[in-house]
């Protein structure tokens, strides 16, 4: 298998507040975006460093979907500075659900969540 793209798709029915907490909260980068009826969506890329990977955000209007927040899936972010994105994002108001620490695995790293419920880790090799 050759593996071109990947993407992470966030189904949610909170569009707009996951499109903030993506674009403006954690500094992704929109790469595409369209409204067509019934069809509501984002590209947002983490980096240039990532290549090709992608979050894509598709607003599930009225459709029906699983209660709860999402479950056994968990988006994990290597960045530089992981000290001063925790500081950063305390200081905006965004719950802290993992303390940040050094991790046996030779990581240091603090865990939020989106607007739905999905646990993102962010990291830094130390």
């Amino acid at each position: 298998m050759e593996v071109t793209a990947f993407r992470v798709v966030r189904h949610t029915r909170q569009f707009d507040a996951m499109l903030t907490f993506y674009r403006d909260v954690l500094e992704m980068r929109a790469v595409q975006s369209w409204k067509r009826p019934g069809n509501v969506g984002a590209l947002l890329s983490p980096s240039r460093a990532v290549g090709q990977a992608m979050i894509e955000l598709l607003d599930l209007k009225e459709r029906t979907t699983r209660k709860g927040r999402p479950a056994n899936v968990e988006l994990s972010l290597e960045v530089r500075g992981v000290d001063a994105w925790h500081d950063r994002l305390k200081r905006q108001g965004v719950r802290i659900v993992d303390a940040l620490e050094d991790k046996p695995w030779g990581h240091r790293a603090f865990a939020i969540e989106d607007p739905d419920g999905m646990q993102i880790s962010l990291y830094e090799v130390i």
